[in-house]
């Protein structure tokens, strides 16, 4: 019986092909797909590869892009000298050519591939092949295919997003916060942590829903999120609403890397950014916060429950006063008022 060797042959690269896509779409995560890339570059013969993608792929997905560039690439992984490395950095355009001289140093025939899926772009991948090795046909293979996974997972990851994320104000939810957390204790397993914590509540915002109306109520939940965003720029810190006018923020670090200066001060960063927004609003009424923060030395998820528990109570302290002042200044306003109707017109 004759067998076409060529038929045979793609037909064994099909199936690998698919067993790959399987094994990379497994989950939502981009960065654990990229982790997975490690075992394929060698098998094609690749000598040096390069894989970047776009800020709009990446805005759905778990690769970091809090503060990136729309204009700017990341770099997702490198096959490099023999080490196959996942980086997930920014790369601005104009620094393109400088990394790929870098990867493909004296390596002159180097294969261009886009990622898309039709008209979507991805981002693109570069390699360098081992004359003596390569197997292109492998190589497209692979190359289809991971265009169909990086699609996959990027349908996962939106679908996961609407899982963890706040419809209202795109923070975190419950869910999603201690998903986030959890993860980082694993990334950090068996080092010493220190986990900072702020229990941040809305002021007023039944009074401004009750005399404004729920649309000016959810503009001032909307920006207190701003607020907890803006607060953490710059920052590995992450936020969440849990619901109604609670909110909480989060930062795990190592305690040696730990930035002890910025938790002493957060309170005053966050109510910062309140009283500014104060001063240049038109709003008949404040978005005011009540905050909470402590920060401890921890060893796993389970001295987080304990931890928040510690900053409720201190934010619970913080809004008292809140309400204490409130009440106070409008004794004085209608002390103020009764003393106007009492005067006799000139």
């Amino acid at each position: 019986m004759f067998i076409d060797g060529r038929r045979a042959l793609n037909k064994i690269q099909s199936s690998e092909t698919f067993f790959m896509m399987s094994v990379l779409t497994e989950n939502y995560s981009v960065v654990d797909m990229a982790r997975k890339l490690e075992q394929y570059p060698k098998k094609m013969g690749i000598h040096s590869m390069v894989l970047f993608l776009t800020y709009d792929f990446c805005v759905d997905t778990d690769v970091p892009h809090e503060n990136m560039g729309r204009e700017n690439l990341i770099l997702l992984s490198q096959f490099k000298d023999g080490e196959y490395s996942v980086l997930c950095e920014e790369t601005p355009v104009r620094q393109i050519y400088k990394k790929m001289i870098e990867v493909f140093w004296k390596r002159s025939n180097i294969l261009y591939i886009p990622i898309h899926i039709q008209e979507e772009n991805y981002g693109f991948m570069a390699v360098a092949f081992e004359e003596c090795k390569r197997d292109l046909i492998a190589f497209y293979n692979f190359a289809m295919g991971l265009d169909q996974s990086l699609g996959t997972i990027k349908k996962q990851s939106q679908l996961h997003k609407m899982y963890i994320t706040d419809n209202m104000t795109q923070l975190y939810n419950r869910r999603g916060f201690f998903s986030h957390l959890e993860a980082d204790f694993n990334r950090l397993s068996g080092k010493d942590l220190t986990l900072f914590v702020s229990s941040v509540d809305m002021d007023g915002l039944k009074f401004i829903n009750d005399t404004y109306g729920h649309a000016e109520g959810d503009f001032a939940i909307r920006k207190t999120a701003e607020f907890l965003r803006e607060s953490l720029k710059g920052k590995s810190g992450i936020c969440a609403r849990f619901g109604g006018d609670e909110y909480m923020v989060a930062m795990l670090e190592e305690t040696e890397q730990a930035d002890f200066t910025f938790y002493e001060r957060y309170d005053e960063i966050l109510q910062g950014l309140a009283d500014d927004f104060e001063k240049i609003s038109d709003k008949p009424y404040q978005v005011g916060v009540s905050i909470g923060s402590i920060h401890s030395v921890v060893h796993g998820m389970g001295d987080v429950d304990e931890l928040m528990k510690k900053a409720d109570a201190v934010m619970y302290d913080c809004k008292s006063m809140h309400h204490n002042s409130r009440l106070a200044r409008l004794r004085e306003t209608s002390r103020e008022d009764q003393e106007v109707c009492l005067c006799p017109e000139s």
